[in-house]
């Protein structure tokens, strides 16, 4: 998991998913290490892989911790669920000095740790604090994780092969990866009968070529995220890469694209689906786009100022404004009646700069991209410079030191 400065003397792990070289080269020549993981990745492993390990485990049949019952007798109904499905990603050594405690998303599997992209956090302390039987206990205490596990022998001495689903469901995972690593480009031109022409490409990095035998009984389809499920178009994969193009209008220009992958296969393997959102670097573009597409989102100064609560975290007085129609945002009932909308707004302005000025700052971006434009300007509240003046003062002035 990560270097250490002599090398451990026992370690323990947990992950959902596990692979034999993984396993191998955490645990080669570390005596007395444990596991814990599903069973079906104990199946898969087989008892050969895992028959240097001391113990291996799974949650129990029955993890579900003390509870208190509603009513009494047969009919008593549990309050606190059972645990199911082990999502845990841990591995705790003891080594020389102490003990170590690495955990974040990485499964204990060649993908994590040979081209995923994972966030791992290391933990040193003492072996009481971070060490294996701080973390797993011992078999006679039976306290922490140690309630609720229990052993677990892999079904075959081999493993079992993946079944028509867990293959599919591979093969979908690698497509995904594959389709993640390309370099996207969205190029949008105006279109002479009007609107605008947008182009995505992906090309492969560092000269490579993309193989189209990797998509044979799988079916791609992408779109950007302003469109429809209906604008979706099938993605065939070229040496070169990928082009895709749509027709679209001034609003519907955007660098996101959504990518929807599924199996061809009928049956149980069918159902299976992977859905994920790419960033384009956009060329093309108006140069006005962005501040002209808030303004078309934020249609008027109620909604502007609902906006703004929003920002502000003020979600209940957001859902006042938003139920209370436009009129209220300003003159209504409640806490706005009497006061100017800005005037409201004076209040968890000043708040938020006391307790969370992020939040200032996100509003300053706004109404700078609102002051670009005619109609941006048009819809700001009245009074808004005599209230948000102080304060994006103050602001200025933080900046400055």
């Amino acid at each position: 998991m990560g270097p250490s400065a002599s090398p451990p003397k026992r370690i323990f792990a947990a992950s959902p998913f596990v692979t034999v070289g993984a396993l191998q080269r955490l645990t080669n020549g570390v005596g007395r290490s444990i596991l814990l993981a599903r069973p079906e990745a104990f199946d898969l492993l087989g008892g050969n892989a895992t028959a240097h390990l001391r113990e291996r485990l799974v949650l129990s049949a029955d993890t579900r911790e003390p509870f208190e019952e509603d009513g009494a007798g047969e009919g008593a109904v549990p309050t606190t669920p059972a645990l199911s499905g082990l999502h845990a990603k841990l591995v705790v050594a003891d080594v020389p000095d102490g003990g170590r405690v690495w955990t974040g998303s990485a499964n204990l599997t060649d993908a994590a740790f040979g081209g995923n992209v994972e966030f791992v956090t290391e933990l040193r302390g003492t072996r009481s604090a971070c060490g294996v039987d701080a973390i797993i206990g011992d078999h006679g205490s039976r306290m922490g994780l140690r309630k609720l596990v229990e052993p677990y022998e892999p079904a075959t001495a081999e493993g079992r092969d993946l079944t028509l689903e867990e293959v599919m469901d591979q093969r979908l995972a690698d497509l995904r990866q594959m389709l993640g690593r390309l370099r996207y480009v969205a190029d949008c031109r105006k279109h002479e009968a009007g609107g605008f022409e947008l182009t995505l490409t992906g090309a492969p990095g560092d000269g490579g070529a993309m193989d189209g035998a990797e998509m044979e009984g799988l079916a791609a389809t992408v779109r950007p995220i302003t469109l429809g499920e209906g604008a979706s178009t099938a993605v065939a994969l070229a040496p070169s890469g990928l082009n895709v193009r749509w027709r679209v209008s001034y609003e519907a220009v955007t660098p996101f694209f959504a990518f929807h992958l599924r199996p061809l296969e009928a049956g149980g393997a069918a159902a299976l689906e992977s859905t994920f959102l790419i960033n384009a670097e956009l060329l093309g573009a108006p140069e006005d786009r962005a501040e002209n597409v808030m303004v078309g989102l934020l249609r008027n100064k109620a909604d502007l100022i609902r906006f703004l609560l929003l920002l502000l975290g003020n979600i209940d007085e957001a859902m006042a404004a938003m139920t209370g129609g436009d009129d209220s945002v300003w003159s209504g009932s409640g806490s706005w009646a009497g006061r100017s909308a800005s005037e409201a707004l004076l209040e968890p302005l000043v708040r938020a700069y006391a307790r969370d000025r992020g939040r200032l700052h996100e509003i300053a971006l706004l109404m700078d991209e609102l002051a670009k434009t005619e109609t941006g300007s048009s819809i700001l509240p009245e009074g808004w410079a005599a209230v948000w003046g102080p304060i994006q003062e103050a602001l200025g002035w933080e900046a400055d030191e």
